[in-house]
């Protein structure tokens, strides 16, 4: 209930199968990149985290539609981008779900240099690596 899903092609809501098998995931590396492209083609695989300059009374006081301004500070604040649309990255923030749209921010795209409020200027995401093979463990 907290991450919901929403098939952005049908419009279903999905739900989770807890019989599916478990698999071991091993991640192989942190991958750093920057700048708008890079932001856009990670999103259209995975979530990732940005950070962005928040400590701001733009961000403080967001109750939300689209960010077309902030002061241009330093970045201060991790947050998760999680998806874009033709005009804003949607990015999930951690101040609860009563802050913004449902604890979401919408920030503009294709603002230039290192994005606004810098959401482009640091993007990280992990890189699966090859599953590790299970050992027995002898006690």
């Amino acid at each position: 209930s907290d991450w919901p899903y929403t098939s952005g092609d049908s419009g279903v809501t999905g739900s989770c199968n807890n019989n599916c098998a478990k698999k071991k995931l091993a991640i192989g590396k942190a991958v750093s990149v920057h700048g708008e492209t890079a932001l856009v083609t990670t999103l259209n695989t995975q979530p990732a985290a940005v950070i962005v300059e928040a400590g701001n009374s733009v961000w403080q006081n967001y109750q939300g539609g689209i960010i077309t301004q902030c002061p241009g500070a330093r970045s201060d604040h991790a947050v998760i981008a999680v998806g874009y649309d033709g005009e804003s990255y949607k990015v999930r923030n951690s101040w609860g779900a009563s802050w913004g749209e449902a604890g979401y921010i919408r920030l503009q795209r294709n603002a230039g240099g290192k994005g606004m409020c810098n959401v482009v200027s640091d993007i990280e995401f992990p890189q699966l690596g090859s599953t590790p093979a299970t050992t027995p463990v002898r006690h």
